[in-house]
């Protein structure tokens, strides 16, 4: 209250320099806003005292008195092209600008507490009613020995970590002055302190004071011990769990090791059995180009021959002759014969060769396939005019010694979807390892189209097993009966851009955990 009462009486001061036209201690208040027309051109703050220059340059009350403090005349501070030397009967008070002054908007004296609050000089001069309600006003601290001085919510902040204030101790009354010594420092050594026992996670649920609990240390000995045995049995206990766990686990990571180890030595086998029919094929592709090139040899000598015989018998050549040269090309021919068949045995060899090797090079152990079937426009007109109506993909294991399965379509559809749905099914296969699983199958099948565009639309059916079908039965011959879904996609559906990229759609099986 006692700073707000010497704010009014500096403002009522300030007032009184207006009426009489001394400026020389009067302090400018911060604007919201100030035109350049408006700044001393001497001291380059706001006017206090407007006066003009003969050049036409303002400058304030206190600067013109300082500019001709030591000679009548001076030049204008300016310094522009069309300043002329200064005497002190050529400057007039500007009164169009100190009105102006007046009223334009500054701030609440209480600004740099915070308040954001505007109104015109002259209100500010004339004690605005702002300033009887200003939340900002200027509040000195209470505490004893503190200078600060702040706004009301500055105060607030300020009295929660001050270092003048002072507390009482809850448990022994004692002032404790915050600038020397904390709360938390205090309660460490403060005896009428509540505290736990120092056994307390032993089991000992005792609290008190230090007198208390000094007592309590020296008759309680005994209780403590037996705490103590029994935390150590139960410590015991639990050490002699982890080590037996960690014996198990031991064990556990040895059966994995060995399994890996095995599944390790498998497929290096199967690696070299890859190597094997690499090589292999090398060395028939080798065979077939020398019996080719044999063949052409032999098909261009007996050409030759046939157009030299030809030329004989037109020359009229004797009959003995003529018969030598028949067993001669009869010869030929069937030679010729036994090297095509050796060809078309190669051949033959060659596809299952490619076949195999294609089959090893994707198959999948972790019951997933990812089919692709290129040239699908091609293979659906091949299926309708042909026997084989369906394709097979290459086989799929649920796991390296699980389930074999494979995928089985219908290009232009099978049961309910012939002729207007592709038909998209599941078949179980005779495996290496059925002996040892478990039958009838009992996984989760889902079939899916994937989408090649973003995944969003990819279109999938799952079923589970039917116990009672022989479909999903150990299987006894080859491969079982498929099923699936005879309508799985419309023809129309298959063609969205989505599906069917460059001629080709890629489909997907998952066998899902039991």
């Amino acid at each position: 209250m006692k700073v707000y009462f010497q704010l009014r009486s500096f403002k009522k001061r300030t007032l009184q320099m207006f009426a009489e036209g001394n400026f020389s201690t009067m302090q400018r208040p911060e604007f919201v806003s100030l035109d350049n027309t408006f700044i001393c051109v001497h001291c380059q703050q706001a006017l206090i005292g407007a006066f003009q220059t003969p050049c036409g340059h303002r400058i304030c009350s206190p600067c013109l008195d300082d500019l001709f403090k030591q000679n009548e005349s001076a030049d204008c501070p300016a310094k522009d092209d069309e300043c002329i030397p200064l005497t002190k009967n050529q400057i007039c008070k500007d009164f169009t600008a100190r009105k102006a002054l007046l009223n334009l908007e500054v701030y609440c004296v209480n600004q740099k507490y915070g308040c954001q609050h505007t109104m015109s000089w002259k209100e500010y001069l004339n004690d605005d009613p702002h300033f009887s309600v200003c939340a900002f006003k200027p509040v000195k601290c209470t505490n004893e020995g503190c200078s600060f001085i702040g706004g009301q919510q500055q105060i607030q902040d300020h009295l929660i970590e001050c270092p003048f204030l002072v507390k009482i101790c809850s448990n022994c009354n004692k002032t404790i002055m915050l600038q020397k010594e904390s709360i938390a420092e205090h309660l460490n050594k403060c005896q009428n302190q509540e505290m736990r026992c120092h056994y307390f996670t032993f089991g000992c649920d005792v609290t008190g004071n230090g007198a208390i609990l000094k007592k309590h240390f020296k008759e309680a000995i005994s209780h403590h011990m037996s705490l103590l045995a029994i935390y150590f049995q139960k410590l015991e206990v639990g050490l002699l769990n982890i080590e037996k766990d960690v014996k198990a686990n031991s064990r556990e990571n040895a059966r994995i090791e060995s399994l890996f180890q095995g599944q390790l030595l498998e497929m290096q086998a199967k690696m070299a059995i890859l190597d094997k029919y690499a090589a292999t094929e090398l060395e028939n592709k080798k065979k077939f180009v020398n019996l080719s090139e044999a063949s052409i040899a032999q098909t261009l000598e007996f050409r030759s021959l046939k157009e030299h015989v030809q030329r004989q018998l037109q020359n009229g050549q004797n009959t003995g002759t003529n018969q030598n040269v028949n067993t001669l090309i009869e010869q030929i021919l069937e030679q010729t014969s036994v090297h095509d068949r050796e060809i078309g045995v190669h051949d033959v060899r060659f596809s299952e060769m490619e076949a195999r090797l294609a089959s090893l090079e994707t198959r999948s152990y972790d019951g997933k396939l990812v089919w692709k079937i290129a040239n699908y426009t091609k293979l659906k007109a091949n299926t309708k005019t042909s026997k084989q109506s369906s394709i097979y993909s290459q086989p799929f294991y649920s796991s390296r010694f699980g389930y074999k399965m494979r995928s089985r379509i219908y290009p232009n559809g099978d049961g309910d979807g012939k002729g207007t749905h592709m038909s998209f099914f599941f078949v179980l296969m005779k495996g290496e390892y059925d002996n040892v699983l478990s039958w009838p199958f009992q996984h989760k099948v889902t079939l899916t189209l994937l989408d090649q565009v973003n995944g969003k639309k990819n279109l999938s059916d799952s079923f589970m097993p039917d116990p009672n079908s022989i479909s999903f039965n150990k299987p006894v011959t080859e491969m079982n009966v498929a099923t699936g879904c005879p309508c799985f996609i419309t023809q129309s559906h298959l063609n969205d851009p989505v599906y069917m990229v460059d001629d080709t759609i890629f489909l997907q099986i998952c066998i899902a955990e039991k």
